[in-house]
């Protein structure tokens, strides 16, 4: 049987169209070839109003294949963009399985990416996502007596987040995934009660630092085993009219081991008598004993510790209102 001509027509017009719906692509202009995927971002540290809008100033996600084989990077650097509807364009060639890592702050001098333990950008089809790390800039040199690596400058607040097991599929043209985001940057702002002074009659006899392992981590926001021990210096010193001594220190993500590892010790020393005056893993002997700070998540969720040391006898430690007694042993 023989179709009508414009039957027939009618028929491969209606083809072309679907495939050109379908597809998304024609002729040279390959713009539409890609399947988009849509990333929000909530930072809500324990509360319900998202923070992201107000509080990161840039997100950079980077994307790895089902076998974990890295696909590419995107950024926003812009932070005007930054609205509570705000979401990034991901395009991506092939349908699959997808898993995404999202850092904030990364084009700040602070961070630094690292492949296999040296300093180098990932590579698309090469780089596993075992192998990409985010180091905290440091420097090198001999410190308090020994060589260190030196945190000495305010770093850049960081965030990480990621999304595992992100599915596109070929016929949904638009997919949407949310990415909650953990601050990975802390302060600890410090004021020093009843130091003794210098002869000169000031606390530039005080030596003050904070050792911890924390300048990096890796794809699941962990800090690798082989990362190594950070001094941090105190910032923006200040001596109000009481004689009290006001300092920050500025730290990567506080993160409590159960096994006892990575300690963060808060040292204080008269250097002209040669007494220690504190000496104490600040984060397990203090932070994580106040109530509000007794899980991961809470101290992930705080961004500012204040702490008061009280010299007399002993050191008596108050962080963020709580009263906390060391009872001397530090002395």
């Amino acid at each position: 049987m023989k179709l009508p001509v414009k039957r027939i027509a009618r028929w491969l017009g209606a083809a072309l169209v679907l495939g050109v719906a379908f597809t998304g692509c024609y002729k040279e202009d390959t713009s539409d070839c890609f399947n988009t995927l849509e990333v929000s971002f909530r930072l809500a540290k324990g509360g319900t109003t998202n923070l992201f809008p107000t509080e990161v100033e840039s997100v950079s996600v980077f994307v790895f294949d089902e076998n974990g084989i890295y696909v590419g990077r995107w950024d926003e650097f812009d932070r005007s963009k930054f609205t509570a509807d705000y979401v990034m364009k991901v395009d991506l060639a092939d349908p699959g399985k997808y898993s995404l890592v999202a850092w904030g702050g990364l084009h700040d001098d602070h961070y630094r990416l690292y492949v296999n333990g040296a300093e180098s950008a990932p590579v698309p089809g090469v780089t596993t996502r075992d192998q990409l790390l985010v180091w905290l800039q440091r420097r090198d040199g001999i410190l308090f007596g020994s060589q260190r690596s030196i945190i000495d400058y305010h770093q850049a607040n960081q965030y990480h987040g990621c999304a595992e097991d992100v599915e596109i599929i070929r016929a949904q043209r638009v997919t949407r995934t949310e990415i909650n985001l953990t601050k990975n940057s802390n302060t600890l702002r410090l004021t020093l009660e009843g130091l003794p002074k210098s002869a000169g009659g000031d606390y530039s006899n005080i030596e003050m630092y904070l050792e911890a392992v924390n300048g990096r981590c890796d794809y699941s926001n962990i800090i690798p085993s082989s990362a190594g021990c950070l001094t941090y210096l105190p910032q923006n010193s200040t001596v109000d009219g009481a004689d009290a001594l006001h300092t920050d220190i500025y730290t990567q993500r506080l993160v409590f081991h159960e096994n006892g590892g990575a300690a963060y010790r808060l040292v204080i020393r008269d250097t002209e008598s040669g007494a220690t005056l504190f000496d104490d893993d600040i984060l397990k002997n203090y932070i994580r004993k106040v109530p509000a700070y007794s899980t991961q998540q809470a101290v992930d969720n705080e961004d500012l510790y204040q702490i008061t040391l009280t010299v007399r006898i002993g050191v008596t430690v108050t962080i963020n209102g709580w009263d906390l007694n060391s009872g001397g042993s530090n002395l």
